[in-house]
């Protein structure tokens, strides 16, 4: 199973939520619309979508050169005081996969990679965000299937709104296609370029085991 690279981690996330904060601050109407998949490699190789509930929740499935993934999310609340207080520990947030209108549950327990204020601009934000750890892919090409199916969403849910205020977020599959294959054909050329070097997801994602 690939390391994460905390620090990188908490990069991508949290210029997720300043990009929101920006955009929505600035915003006249106040609204914002929304998000579809994204394939970036800055500052490492990744796909990332923002809530459907709450837009600066933001998933990731990041990958390293032999196409080999993790998923990870963001997930915020305005209970701060109880959220800062997860860091490490391991909660009972279920992460499901919707397909067909079944739902499969990936894992139901999750653990907390990192919980953080949010400053922005030396402004302390009300709420705080999670770093949530979620599950291994072998190969990201095995979300082919799922990138077909209009109606599939990835879905946290905590068992209460102890911690999270609002304990379920959910992410659609909207332009998902396009960008799988954004990242399977540029994995994939890695993969058949050994001594090729990447200065993104090898940072992210080491070769050793846990």
């Amino acid at each position: 199973m690939p390391n994460v690279n905390i620090s990188l981690l908490r990069k991508v996330i949290c210029e997720t939520f300043f990009c929101f904060f920006c955009a929505f601050c600035s915003a006249e109407d106040w609204s914002v619309s929304e998000s579809d998949w994204e394939f970036s490699l800055e500052p490492f190789a990744h796909l990332s979508k923002n809530g459907n509930v709450t837009y600066g929740n933001t998933l990731l499935i990041m990958f390293d050169k032999q196409c080999r993934g993790r998923m990870a999310a963001g997930f915020s609340s305005y209970n701060k005081e109880e959220l800062l207080q997860t860091d490490g520990k391991i909660l009972p947030v279920e992460f499901s996969i919707t397909l067909n209108n079944k739902k499969e549950i990936a894992q139901s327990e999750t653990k907390v990679i990192s919980a953080q204020k949010i400053i922005y601009e030396d402004m302390e934000m009300l709420y705080a965000i999670a770093y949530l750890d979620l599950i291994p892919i072998d190969n990201i090409s095995e979300l082919r299937d799922l990138a077909d199916n209009k109606q599939a969403s990835f879905d946290l849910t905590a068992e209460d709104d102890v911690i999270f205020d609002i304990p379920h977020e959910s992410w659609d599959l909207n332009g998902f296609t396009p960008a799988l294959k954004k990242a399977i054909t540029w994995c994939g050329r890695k993969i058949h370029k050994p001594n090729s070097e990447s200065n993104t997801s090898s940072a992210l994602i080491a070769a050793n085991d846990i």
